[in-house]
C-alpha cells in the first residue's frame, strides 16, 4: 500500500502557534547529510497517514517535497488531549539502511497455556531493527505455539527478520517466556509466611495458663 503526505515548506519565523491554529502540524525533514526542512502538514492528512502508516512505513511525500520518501521518526503529543504537537520526518535513501521501531504481533496458542503449566510472558512489544526500506516491515509476527514448558523461551536470534534486518538488541535478550499461574505463586508465598503476632498471643496465653495452675 503507498501512503502519500502533502507537506508544505515553511519559513522558520512563522510562529508554531499560528500554524497550528490554521489547522496544520508543524514538522522537520532531515537525514542523508542534507540540512533540514521545516515544514507544515495539515493535519486531518497526517492523522490518516499515521494510522496506515505507523512508524515503520515508508511514506512519499507530495506538495512542497515531492518525490522525497520518509518514515516518521518521531511524534510528539500533548500528554492530556493526545494532540499531535510535531513531527519528525527521517530521510529515506534508496539502498540505505534505517533503524525502526517495529510491534511484535504474538500469534498461536502456547501449548503451556493449553495445559496448564504457566502463562506466556511478553517481555518486549516491540524491537528496533537496522533494515532496507524496501524490506522494512509494519510488523514481526511472532509464534508463541512452541512454548510448552518452563525450560522453553523466544529469543531476539529465534525471530522470523527480512533478510537485510538487523536487531539492535542483544540476540540472546528474551522475547517471551513461561511463567507460573500468579494464583498458585501467591499460594506459596502464603503458605511461607510466619505469623509472628498469632505466635506470640498463642505464648503468652500458655504463659498466663502455667501461672494460674502453679498458683493454684
Amino acid at each position: 500500500m503507498t501512503i502519500t503526505l502533502n507537506v508544505t515548506k515553511r519559513e522558520s519565523a512563522e510562529a508554531l502557534k499560528t500554524v497550528r491554529a490554521d489547522g496544520m502540524i508543524p514538522a522537520v525533514f532531515y537525514g542523508g547529510g542534507s540540512d533540514a526542512t521545516l515544514l507544515k502538514i495539515n493535519e486531518g492528512e497526517l492523522i490518516k497517514a499515521y494510522k496506515s502508516a505507523g512508524e515503520s512505513s515508508v511514506i512519499d511525500l507530495g506538495g512542497d517535497m515531492k518525490g522525497e520518501q520518509a518514515i516518521i521518526q518521531e511524534i510528539q503529543t500533548e500528554p492530556k488531549s493526545g494532540k499531535v504537537l510535531h513531527l519528525d520526518l527521517f530521510k529515506i535513501e534508496a539502498g540505505k539502511p534505517v533503524n525502526v521501531t517495529v510491534p511484535l504481533e504474538f500469534v498461536g496458542k502456547s501449548l503451556a497455556e493449553i495445559n496448564g503449566v504457566g502463562v506466556i510472558t511478553k517481555i518486549i512489544q516491540e524491537i528496533e531493527i537496522e533494515v532496507l526500506p524496501k524490506e522494512m516491515p509494519n510488523e514481526i509476527q511472532v509464534d508463541i505455539s512452541k512454548l510448552a514448558d518452563f525450560s522453553d523461551a523466544i529469543y531476539v536470534k529465534d525471530l522470523d527478520l527480512p533478510a537485510s534486518a538487523k536487531p539492535v538488541a542483544d540476540a540472546d535478550d528474551a522475547v517471551a517466556t513461561v511463567s507460573g499461574i500468579k494464583e498458585e505463586v501467591e499460594e506459596a508465598e502464603g503458605a511461607g509466611e510466619i505469623d509472628f503476632d498469632s505466635i506470640a498471643v498463642q505464648e503468652k496465653g500458655k504463659k498466663e495458663e502455667t501461672e494460674s495452675t502453679d498458683s493454684e
